[in-house]
């Protein structure tokens, strides 16, 4: 028997001329799990009830799990363990760090090179912007005097920040416009994956010169109209330790 489908299962049996003599086997045929329909992006509001399914087929059935990828990895509802198991899964009162991408993960085992797929859904919420200075973990930046330098900071919000809306300080002194400095936004810096929903900013200043006069605590602010949020890089002259435009890992 060549190119089984589910329609060839069930009872075969086999017999001769005498009708007593007879043997019968039973074929069973697996397929691999395959997700036929998923929630879609959801919009909620802080307290909503939100409610996702997934639904799969193949052979046999396959079991469903829900997990949260993103911003976090904890699950709502105040369930414990990394996965939740089951089609639906209901979210009675959504708070923010309830937020974001949920993956669907359908199993069955069978075949074992294909037994799983998995799909997402997207929970968005308004929220504030959170920011980040990426500056390979280290606040303080060194750059020796007359070079010039690139300051990064990454935010995450929706909705995005417009670029009106991303402003640089200088120990509390409002440098967007002075000359000298560069502001950049953008949506997506070349070593990043593309943001599939909306929620990514970077900004990077940058410096023409280093001196004297432009070394102190350098402030990037981004705001939306949920409110604002800063990060803070210290910029000194020194011998060169940071590149201050590595994204995070």
């Amino acid at each position: 028997m060549r190119n089984l489908n589910l329609a060839d299962e069930g009872d075969y049996s086999c017999q001769n001329l005498n009708p007593s003599e007879k043997e019968s086997v039973t074929l069973f045929v697996t397929t691999a799990p395959t997700i036929y329909n998923i929630t879609a992006i959801q919009t909620a509001t802080a307290g909503q009830y939100v409610a996702l399914a997934c639904k799969a087929s193949g052979s046999p059935t396959p079991d469903i799990r829900w997990r949260h990828t993103r911003p976090n990895n904890r699950l709502p509802n105040g369930i414990e363990g990394e996965f939740k198991k089951g089609i639906h899964f209901n979210i009675t009162a959504i708070t923010l760090e309830d937020r974001g991408e949920y993956e669907c993960i359908a199993s069955n085992g069978v075949p074992k090179a294909k037994s799983e797929q998995k799909k997402t859904t997207f929970i968005r919420m308004n929220y504030e912007p959170v920011v980040t200075a990426l500056t390979d973990e280290n606040p303080e930046v060194k750059i020796p005097d007359g070079d010039s330098a690139s300051l990064t900071c990454k935010s995450m919000a929706f909705p995005r920040p417009s670029t009106n809306d991303v402003l640089w300080y200088l120990d509390e002194v409002l440098i967007n416009d002075v000359d000298g400095y560069q502001v950049d936004v953008v949506h997506q810096l070349p070593s990043e994956k593309v943001d599939p929903y909306d929620e990514t900013t970077y900004t990077t200043l940058n410096i023409n010169v280093v001196n004297s006069n432009r070394t102190g605590e350098y402030k990037c602010q981004f705001s939306n109209e949920r409110g604002s949020s800063a990060a803070t890089i210290s910029l000194q002259i020194g011998e060169r330790e940071v590149i201050a435009t590595t994204p995070e890992q």
